[in-house]
């Protein structure tokens, strides 16, 4: 093997065309919402966002699929039927066996449980982005901010999966640090799009604190799945965070009239406050320094956003 078809071959190689390849992708899509929300094409919209939604899933069940499948099974069908004197029952056997063998790792409720958890950042992050692109149709700056950090963070998100499966322990600090920053900007996105899309519906305030609690329980949980601290203990402290973050949605509703962005944030701001507290303690890493350093920087950006927010505003 030449040095050039090593260097095709090798992982790192693979890793990089895999995510460029869905970040090229997904950045497309982006751009064809944009154009479609632009001229105010909401069935076309809806049909492409769904559309590229398909190809996201499909493209990290491939990940997913690649790690997991059985090795050679078409190989190892043929000779477990090699004994067989009918042509024809001979390869219906072999093609249903191997297909089994195949996809043989979805009949382990792990294996599911696992590709779920994989699949809800990514989920949110894309539903987030086509949302925000959604609510600024006319706002060609605010679309292109959102296309490029929506497909920028999955690329990081894809990025970690791929490491993930190849060897976890390779997983070092600095992805870690980037998987963290793309969970609360994903939060950010999809708390602001939630408020936004119960604005734009008219829908009661049930609709965004229920929607704020499920989101925040999503999110935490699925930190929590990739820490590998899943347990009744942490699962019953996410829920009681979504709930705090719930309460918060209710407050929001009530008072803020006209910036669902500051709105997200708020509730951004919770749920990374607890979160944060949440993963010292998990990690051991809980000391009164850290904790006053989080309450610090939670302050701030509340004092922020209440100082940036006219809640004497109305549309129209």
């Amino acid at each position: 093997m030449t040095f050039w078809n090593k260097k095709i071959a090798s992982r790192k190689t693979q890793k990089w065309f895999i995510v460029l390849v869905l970040t090229g992708v997904i950045f497309c899509g982006f751009e064809i919402l944009s154009f479609l929300t632009g001229i105010y094409q909401i069935p076309h919209f809806v049909a492409a966002a769904f559309t590229f939604y398909a190809f996201l899933i499909v493209y990290t069940t491939l990940i997913f699929d690649l790690k997991l499948k059985v090795p050679k099974s078409w190989e190892r069908s043929k000779i477990y039927f090699a004994h067989n004197k009918q042509d024809f029952l001979k390869w219906f056997r072999i093609i249903v066996r191997a297909f089994a063998m195949r996809f043989h790792y979805f009949s382990s409720w792990q294996h599911w449980l696992h590709f779920q958890n994989y699949l809800i950042l990514p989920a949110i992050l894309y539903w987030g982005t086509v949302v925000m692109i959604f609510l600024n149709p006319f706002s060609g700056a605010l679309k292109q901010i959102s296309a490029v950090c929506g497909a920028v963070l999955l690329a990081v998100v894809v990025w970690y999966m791929k490491t993930v499966f190849i060897s976890y322990s390779s997983v070092n600090q600095q992805i870690k640090n980037l998987m963290f920053t793309a969970q609360v900007i994903a939060s950010l996105l999809v708390f602001s799009g939630l408020l936004g899309l119960v604005w734009y519906f008219g829908l009661p305030a049930s609709n965004f604190v229920l929607g704020g609690v499920v989101l925040a329980f999503l999110l935490m949980y699925q930190s929590l799945f990739r820490l590998q601290a899943v347990n009744l203990k942490n699962v019953f402290l996410v829920l009681l965070g979504s709930l705090a973050v719930g309460g918060t949605a209710a407050i929001v509703f009530r008072y803020w009239t006209v910036n669902f962005y500051t709105g997200g944030l708020m509730l951004a701001n919770v749920q990374y406050f607890y979160w944060s507290w949440m993963r010292l303690k998990i990690s051991r890493r809980f000391t009164a320094r850290l904790l006053i350093e989080h309450i610090l920087v939670f302050i701030f950006v509340v004092f922020f956003i209440l100082a940036t927010t006219n809640f004497n505003a109305r549309i129209g």
